[in-house]
């Protein structure tokens, strides 16, 4: 107890002595703390920002992606790989699947007359998958399936070429063709960058091929699951060879995916290979 009073004893009679220079040292100390937290600061916030950018674009770490092909370029019956995709996953009982189509055009009632607009068509967990972000609104909900307007998501250049009218007041698109109807508008999507000019329109893929016989014969579907990353090495390469069971003659199943931020693919009856993409 002595030497804890002699040692406050001591730095009082230092503060008295050398007033000046115990405050240049405090504020030494001062800035040094406040620079070190932030640059710990934004290493971490830049980390944040990379890993989302990263899972926008790729799918959150342990998503595996599975497309269909055929030997010979010739299209894919892809009604009946859903099917066989839906059987398999039902036995694994995943929680977050969705189907993601793409290279789909619709004709869009724009101010201008109709115009092709590109489209995705997509199950309601692929924003969950995707990190997807909104200007406004919202993304699709599984309830949306049964509504009578079917709902759309839209880039924020479409939303500005159709008034920019607030989401309050229920805008909608009007679509031609065989996809054609009225849907109702919930969610804007950002642009992505400076000179962003994309009108693209977000559909449910269920709502879109309850009007529509097949797929355009431009478009491919692929499939995405979520999966935590300590079931991926057990359960993708079961997953692989149970869709691969079956498979018409010159059809080739190539599951792929993300583990740790690091993209793989499985080769057929092998382990997960970094960087290697082989049917």
């Amino acid at each position: 107890m002595t030497g804890f009073l002699g040692a406050l004893s001591d730095a009082w009679a230092e503060i008295r002595v050398h007033k000046l220079r115990v405050l240049l040292s405090l504020i030494g100390i001062a800035v040094s703390v406040g620079a070190l937290t932030a640059v710990v600061a934004v290493s971490e916030y830049q980390r944040q920002f990379q890993a989302e950018q990263s899972d926008r674009w790729g799918g959150r770490a342990a998503t595996v992606v599975v497309s269909v092909n055929s030997d010979d370029g010739t299209p894919v019956d892809a009604d009946d790989f859903d099917a066989r995709f839906s059987r398999v996953s039902e036995r694994f009982g995943f929680s977050h699947t969705a189907r993601i189509a793409r290279g789909v055009l619709l004709d869009v009632q724009l101010p201008e007359g109709i115009t092709p607009v590109a489209a995705r068509v997509m199950d309601p967990a692929f924003s969950q998958i995707h990190r997807e972000r909104l200007l406004e609104g919202r993304w699709f909900l599984d309830s949306d399936v049964e509504a009578m307007a079917p709902p759309v998501v839209i880039t924020e250049r479409l939303w500005e070429r159709l008034g920019r009218v607030p989401l309050t007041q229920h805008p909608t698109v009007k679509l031609s063709g065989p996809a054609g109807g009225t849907y109702q508008v919930v969610g804007i999507t950002p642009r992505q960058g400076f000179g962003d000019e994309e009108r693209r329109v977000d559909l449910l893929y269920d709502a879109y091929r309850a009007r529509v016989d097949a797929l355009p014969a431009d478009a491919w579907t692929q499939y995405e699951i979520w999966m935590g990353t300590g079931q991926v090495d057990q359960i993708a390469p079961v997953l692989a060879m149970d869709l691969r069971a079956g498979l018409p003659e010159g059809q080739t199943v190539a599951p792929t995916g993300r583990r740790n931020r690091e993209l793989w693919t499985l080769r057929p009856r092998s382990r997960w290979s970094p960087g290697v993409s082989q049917r």
